[in-house]
């Protein structure tokens, strides 16, 4: 999958709009444990939805919302938060936002998209991330 110029790649399964690379490593280390949601660096509960939604606070007063992905109906009792498809689902939605973007299509804009692995096979099994701008 190719992704768009404006994104960078800073270690296997992380996609970052660049310029964001710094502040958004640590948000998205303390995401991909499935405990993070109590963990202080996983940023602040959103209500509503899943659950899944954290609201962090960027640099310069800016915040954006980093969601993990999770099944819904039958699917969220066996896996929850497991994926296996390849290419990884949150980098699909990376570049079906940008293109929507580009169209004039409003869409949040999109700052990192993760698929971190969770074995020794990349792909085979991964936790899902998304991190878009909040928008005003």
């Amino acid at each position: 999958m190719r992704l768009p110029a404006e994104f960078a790649v800073p270690r296997p399964g992380v996609a970052v709009r660049r310029g964001y690379e710094a502040q958004l490593e640590r948000w998205l280390a303390a995401a991909a444990d499935a405990r993070a949601a109590s963990d202080q660096h996983a940023g602040r509960g959103v209500v509503g939805g899943r659950g899944s939604v954290r609201r962090l606070a960027l640099d310069g007063g800016d915040e954006a919302y980093l969601r993990r992905y999770v099944h819904g109906g039958l699917l969220r009792g066996l896996l929850r938060d497991l994926y296996w498809q390849r290419p990884p689902r949150p980098w699909c939605e990376l570049v079906a936002t940008e293109a929507a973007r580009r169209a004039g299509i409003a869409a949040p804009e999109v700052l990192a998209a993760a698929a971190l692995p969770l074995a020794r096979r990349p792909g085979l099994r991964y936790r899902a991330l998304l991190v878009t701008r909040a928008l005003p």
